[in-house]
């Protein structure tokens, strides 16, 4: 996952599917930024160009982020959001949770 802060915005690029395989490391990696940067960023961009599949584990992931920036009074975006991923947010009804752009 590559990360970086850009005017006031922390983006996550996805570099591999959201499964259960290597989400705990993604994980991991978002929940410390998030701890220790809040104050760097008011948006949290995760452009997901480059992952093919999500499972229940990469669901709870997006979901378990979203939830930690909206206690610290910050935005998440979806971007690039794959058609099957989108397909899947759309019959999970969490498209209108989340905020996901092209």
């Amino acid at each position: 996952m590559n990360m970086r802060f850009e005017n006031n915005i922390f983006y996550c690029e996805v570099q591999e599917n959201l499964t259960a395989i290597n989400i705990k490391t993604m994980m991991d990696k978002v929940k410390a930024v998030i701890e220790a940067s809040a104050d760097d960023f008011e948006t949290m961009k995760i452009d997901l160009s480059k992952a093919q599949s999500i499972d229940s584990l990469g669901i709870t992931f997006l979901i378990s982020t979203y939830k930690s920036l909206v206690t610290k009074n910050k935005k998440m975006i979806l971007y690039k959001v794959p058609d099957s991923i989108r397909q899947l947010f759309k019959i999970m009804k969490l498209d209108e949770a989340f905020q996901i752009e092209d």
